[in-house]
């Protein structure tokens, strides 16, 4: 769909993706596109196969919004949201996790997370 704002929602196996990029859509090859600052960019990984690649501690249990966004003709995901998570496996804590995914091969580009996470992550369980 297309909002008012010129931003187009794409849905993908309930997975919802915003994107201000132009969409090309190509029935007869089959092909989703996105226009960027360098061309059209083809999206090779679907909303839903992008999250269905990445590992469990890397990517949100509550998805709060994704989007489809474009950084020097290269396209990626960027899915923010909460993460549930236990410190000590017995208190339950909420953090917040930002994870860009690449839209080309569904690679985890980065991922923004407390840093507490990373330095004390085994404490803090799944």
């Amino acid at each position: 769909s297309v909002g008012k704002n010129g931003t187009v929602t794409l849905v993908n196996n309930g997975i919802s993706v915003t994107t201000n990029n132009p969409v090309i859509i190509d029935p007869q090859s089959q092909t989703v596109a996105i226009r960027t600052e360098n061309g059209v960019t083809v999206i090779n990984t679907l909303p839903s196969q992008a999250l269905g690649g990445v590992k469990q501690e890397d990517k949100p249990s509550v998805v709060q919004s994704t989007t489809l966004q474009a950084q020097n003709g290269e396209a990626y995901y960027t899915v923010k949201g909460i993460q549930a998570r236990k410190f000590v496996g017995i208190f339950p804590v909420s953090v917040d996790v930002e994870t860009k995914i690449d839209a080309q091969d569904g690679s985890v580009i980065n991922i923004d997370r407390p840093w507490y996470l990373d330095l004390l992550g085994f404490i803090y369980t799944i």
